[in-house]
């Protein structure tokens, strides 16, 4: 009886230490020291795996400045923009196929997220859950905004638009 109630207390033990790993991985995602293309890539193919769902990466083509692209604050911010707007993508839109974008145009990193999902009406959504409330103040602690297109019915696109700093 004893060993079996030490080996319990073994298995609380091990699952305790894998949770509070994956806490912390979940907090600073070891990806982010490979920087932002890396990051976001690595994002869509993990929700691809966990999901079943399509999702296609594509980096920007030119290089990022060596801030942006490196910057722990700003990986990890838009990571967690992305992550959101994938798992909105399952939960709330039905969506099968998702496009995520990174672009760097007139001075402003621009990360964009579509999906071919049922949409919905921003309006009606506002003030619902921390989701979308949580995206836009990343955002904004960018220096940047979120830009979010939907409709009943339609795809949803989110747009992020960080300055790039000189």
């Amino acid at each position: 009886m004893i060993r079996s109630e030490a080996d319990y207390a073994q298995q609380l033990l091990s699952q305790a230490h894998q949770s509070l790993h994956s806490v912390i991985d979940d907090l600073y995602p070891p990806v982010v020291e490979f920087g932002l293309p890396d990051a976001l890539e690595w994002q869509c193919a993990a929700f691809a795996r966990q999901s079943g769902l399509t999702c296609t990466f594509s980096p920007p083509q030119q290089s990022l400045p060596q801030n942006m692209g490196s910057d722990d604050f700003i990986v990890v911010s838009l990571l967690r923009i992305l992550r959101e707007a994938l798992n909105n993508s399952v939960r709330h839109a039905g969506a099968r196929h998702i496009r995520v974008d990174l672009r760097i145009n007139d001075q402003q990193l621009q990360l964009t997220i579509a999906d071919d999902g049922q949409g919905f009406d921003p309006a009606a959504a506002s003030g619902q859950g921390h989701g979308l409330r949580s995206m836009r103040q990343r955002a904004q602690w960018l220096g940047g905004q979120l830009q979010l297109d939907s409709a009943p019915g339609g795809p949803t696109v989110v747009r992020v638009s960080v300055p790039v700093a000189a």
